[in-house]
């Protein structure tokens, strides 16, 4: 099921199955900001991440000595949401946990995802709620793909990302498999523009952790579209997109995924969330548009 809100400067679309924003229209121009799914390069469009960020090494997860199996990024965005609430600018969806995510997750939860429309911002909201009678671990992020170029008759290397702060930042080491590796890459030297081009992620995905700014935008050297993501609240930022793709993802993480060889404890790898019973976690992001 597809839910529509809008406003005067928006018009946002939501697929149920996995609370995944499906578009994002600019009413000014009928400019279309997010990725269209196109299978030839990557047929998700704006993935929902949880119970982890990520690959697990060998798809395995280990909680209190017992193993389990995910695929990268978990479950959530294969999962049909219901929702709670609905309005011309907001809806709230939800997921529960049930007999299919306990064989592969443990834990009694409920995991909300809320949008909500003002002006020329859309925020969305995710709420972990334990339900259970023990403590909950946890990650969570967005993986949304935007088109870029943005403007017909642009191209990839048009555009640049930039940050609001002037960073001195490495990057994170990430194998061609996906995997982590211990390390890190000098990147940024008191600059806040990456010049985009495909080089940078032969790899993978560029991954910050606990930068200055809070916000980041896609922009074009040659036309004033643009799009500004505000991660405050998340310790990690990911950049990627695959070669000679036309989007480029920017995604906010609480965590990461594993390095390669992790056979640890779940809760021992990098930024878990752990949350006790009865308890709520929260956390947002901000898309911004620009015409």
């Amino acid at each position: 099921m597809f839910y529509t809100l809008e406003n005067a400067k928006i018009k946002l679309t939501i697929n149920s199955l996995g609370a995944e924003k499906s578009s994002i229209i600019g009413k000014k121009t009928n400019l279309e900001f997010l990725w269209n799914g196109d299978k030839t390069h990557w047929r998700n469009r704006a993935p929902v991440l949880f119970p982890i960020v990520g690959r697990l090494f060998n798809g395995v997860c280990r909680i209190n000595g017992n193993e389990y199996r995910m695929d990268c990024h978990g479950f959530a965005q294969v999962s049909e949401f219901t929702a709670l609430s609905q309005t011309d600018n907001s809806v709230v969806l939800e997921i529960t946990a049930n007999d299919a995510t306990k064989q592969v997750y443990p834990y009694n939860f409920k995991f909300r995802v809320a949008y909500q429309l003002d002006d020329n911002d859309i925020t969305v909201r995710y709420d972990v709620e334990n339900t259970g009678a023990v403590d909950m671990i946890f990650a969570v992020g967005a993986h949304p793909g935007f088109m870029c170029p943005l403007v017909n008759g642009e191209s990839f290397t048009d555009y640049y990302l930039e940050f609001s702060e002037a960073e001195t930042a490495d990057i994170l080491c990430v194998r061609t498999d996906g995997y982590f590796e211990e390390g890190t890459i000098p990147f940024l030297n008191d600059e806040k523009i990456i010049p985009l081009h495909y080089d940078l992620f032969k790899n993978d995905a560029l991954v910050f952790h606990k930068l200055r700014s809070a916000t980041i935008c896609l922009k074009s050297k040659k036309s004033g579209a643009y799009v500004k993501v505000n991660y405050a609240g998340f310790d990690y930022l990911g950049i990627w997109t695959r070669a000679d793709a036309p989007y480029v993802c920017i995604e906010p993480w609480t965590s990461l995924g594993d390095y390669h060889g992790y056979n640890g404890e779940f809760i021992k790898k990098p930024g878990m969330s752990v949350l006790q019973p009865g308890s709520v976690y929260s956390v947002n992001h901000t898309v911004s548009l620009y015409e």
